[in-house]
């Protein structure tokens, strides 16, 4: 039985009361740097979007149990892993030694405000690292999110390097107005096409917003286009 995909129509007013009910602690230092150079990352629907993904991530993976190193594509500032300690400490998860989250992004202004904004903190070990996410080695991670699809060129070239059993987290949208959305997709089935063949997909969410869709899609990575790895 062909996975249907579930929908959520969402409106200003339920992205209000949401971020009201889901707070994301930033220090100060850090927030002042976002608000004066990355404003763009604190707008509600990126709020939204990224703590979605995260309860989603946290119900797929049963509050991370057996998830123990987090590999984040396009980290940018740091709101993506807000999002996750957020969601985190709402389900009661402190595992200060076995739990790490590893972000890349080739900005290196964005990755020296998450280095503020994470400096202190003790619920996961924390690790930002200007890279490219098309240079790396993910066999040390149990878990892959990448919410950037949509400014990677190809996301097939990316999906090879995964190796072959380990856990996926993607985002796409349709989304036109940015200039570095370079690879956007019309609507959840222009997304699935293009991953269907690597990955095993458990959960697909489309959310429906006042201005532009986002489209959240967990699985497994099972094969590459030319080889498993």
């Amino acid at each position: 039985m062909k996975m249907k995909t579930q929908i959520d129509s969402i409106d200003w007013q339920d992205i209000a009361a949401y971020l009201e009910n889901h707070q994301i602690e930033f220090n100060a230092l850090a927030l002042n740097q976002i608000m004066s150079r990355h404003s763009d990352s604190l707008s509600k629907c990126q709020l939204y979007s990224k703590l979605r993904l995260a309860e989603e991530i946290f119900l797929e993976t049963h509050n991370l149990r057996n998830i123990n190193n987090i590999a984040l594509c396009g980290g940018w500032v740091g709101v993506m892993i807000s999002a996750i300690l957020s969601v985190a400490k709402t389900n009661g998860v402190f595992p200060k030694k076995t739990k790490r989250i590893h972000s890349f992004d080739l900005d290196e202004d964005a990755i020296e405000i998450a280095k503020t904004l994470f400096k202190n903190e003790e619920s996961f070990k924390v690790k930002n690292s200007v890279d490219d996410i098309y240079k790396l080695n993910y066999s040390n991670y149990d878990l892959i999110i990448n919410p950037i699809t949509e400014h990677i060129q190809d996301i097939d070239q990316w999906l090879d390097l995964i190796p072959k059993g380990k856990m996926l987290a993607m985002t796409n949208t349709n989304f036109t107005e940015p200039e570095d959305h370079i690879n956007i997709k019309d609507n959840m089935n222009d997304f699935c096409s293009t991953v269907e063949q690597s990955i095993k997909v458990y959960k697909k969410i489309t959310l429906e917003f006042p201005i532009y869709e986002r489209y959240i899609l967990i699985g497994e990575k099972i094969r590459s286009r030319t080889r498993n790895i």
